[in-house]
């Protein structure tokens, strides 16, 4: 998760200032996949990648928390839609949409959010990262 939040710290820094860059999200989109949020197929991002001996990434989980999270979707949603707004690239448009669809889909019905899915579909509904109750993951939902 430190590694996104660089790389999205980074980004934004960039586009702040204005400048003109070649932007590389080939990581990003190796985390992008399909998961099951209660029976709904929602598109998200893992939130970690292992690297291997060969080089290359594997997804892996956050034991005891999840493999996905509002934080780091919404994340992506924010990224996106600046994305769009300065390039006005339709693909920007549908990572973002799909992005918000999986945090709305993380939204209780009083409002708040939860921050983690388990790999089964299950939401995390009591990880001390996770439950609900005003959090920065729900701050952050809610900026997206």
């Amino acid at each position: 998760m430190k590694k996104v939040i660089v790389l999205l710290l980074s980004l934004a820094s960039v586009l702040l200032i204005g400048m003109e860059v070649q932007l590389n999200l080939g990581h990003l989109e190796f985390l992008r996949d399909e998961f099951s949020i209660e029976n709904v197929t929602r598109v998200g991002y893992w939130i970690y990648a292992d690297r291997l001996p060969d080089g290359s990434y594997k997804h892996a989980d956050a034991p005891g928390e999840g493999v996905t999270c509002v934080d780091d979707v919404a994340r992506a949603a924010i990224l996106y839609l600046r994305l769009f707004e300065t390039s006005g690239n339709p693909e920007y448009f549908g990572r973002a949409k799909e992005a918000l669809e999986f945090v709305l889909s993380m939204q209780d019905v009083d409002g708040d959010f939860y921050n983690f899915v388990f790999e089964d579909g299950r939401i995390n509904l009591n990880g001390p990262t996770s439950r609900k109750g005003g959090n920065w993951w729900a701050a952050r939902a809610l900026w997206a």
